[in-house]
């Protein structure tokens, strides 16, 4: 059993002002935040602190989104996965662009530099320990220390949401 969500059809009050503050600024209100639903001050805050990041972020829409599908797959949550995916979509990328990702982000048809970001995503999303050696390699492939850090801190974010909704009961079968 799961925690109780509610969607933004049936939200009132407080949660409804919330809901209806996010789909102003996101176009809609993304499933993984309704598992917020019932706290609509720790939404408030989780939305602010995302929206701000990745408002702040030198990353373009399409790397942010890659990135957030990186997290999903090192997560293992075929739901999660398939949020990420349906984005992807929406930004574009077809079936074939995104299978490429599952199978070889080398082989993809992507700029390198937003390869080596992806590779980097996936690396820490998987495990973020030790990773010294991993941050030295990518330096040397001319990464800049703001752009390790951005890639971190939005693949984290997005694999901590990932986590959350796993721990209060939801998971993919």
């Amino acid at each position: 059993m799961t925690v109780k969500t509610i969607p933004p059809p049936d939200a009132t009050g407080r949660l409804k002002e919330v809901y209806d503050q996010i789909a102003k600024e996101a176009g809609q209100v993304p499933f993984a935040l309704q598992f917020f639903s019932s706290s609509p001050d720790l939404l408030e805050i989780h939305w602010r602190s995302q929206r701000d990041i990745l408002a702040k972020s030198h990353l373009t829409k399409h790397q942010l989104s890659l990135i957030a599908y990186e997290a999903a797959k090192a997560d293992g949550c075929g739901i999660c996965k398939g949020l990420c995916d349906k984005e992807l979509r929406n930004i574009g990328m077809n079936d074939e662009e995104i299978k490429a990702l599952d199978k070889d982000i080398k082989k993809t048809t992507l700029d390198q530099k937003t390869k080596n970001l992806l590779i980097y995503a996936f690396s820490i999303a998987d495990d973020p320990h030790n990773k010294d050696g991993v941050v030295n390699a990518f330096k040397t492939l001319g990464m800049t220390d703001e752009e390790l850090l951005e890639v971190a801190a939005i693949t984290l974010l997005n694999k901590n949401t990932f986590n959350l909704i796993h721990s209060l009961g939801y998971h993919s079968k």
